[in-house]
């Protein structure tokens, strides 16, 4: 088995990222109306990269209707989600207001809890994460 030299190496490393850039505007293109309306929405776009030959994209939407719509957006395009994966997760309530500096902003699902809260699942059974 032959070893390919940097150069080799690096042609192939520039080629990949070339169609990886191609792919993104390609796909972006496509979902222009998704884009469009995730801005007009104001869902904050974290992430849009290629991932497996799919659009990746994670956001957070500021209410559950403009998750649904974001998503009823895509179904029109893609309704097998066939070159398109997204991730949206929507606000907890006490994040939407981010101008007020007394409240924390968490991107998290509201079922999920910061690291040292006490978590109950059961009645009785109690997972404490502080360390």
């Amino acid at each position: 088995m032959s070893w390919m030299d940097k150069d080799e190496m690096k042609g192939l490393s520039s080629q990949a990222a070339k169609q990886d850039v191609e792919a993104l505007e390609r796909l972006r293109l496509k979902y222009r109306p998704v884009l469009d309306a995730m801005s007009q929405l104001h869902v904050q776009v974290l992430v849009m990269r290629v991932q497996d030959h799919k659009l990746y994209v994670q956001a957070l939407a500021p209410s559950q209707e403009v998750k649904d719509r974001i998503w009823g957006r895509i179904k029109e395009i893609s309704p097998r989600y066939a070159d398109i994966t997204a991730e949206i997760t929507v606000l907890k309530p006490e994040a939407q207001n981010l101008e007020d500096p007394s409240r924390s902003f968490s991107p998290l699902p509201a079922a999920v809890e910061s690291p040292g809260t006490a978590v109950t699942g059961n009645e009785g059974d109690t997972d404490d994460r502080t360390p």
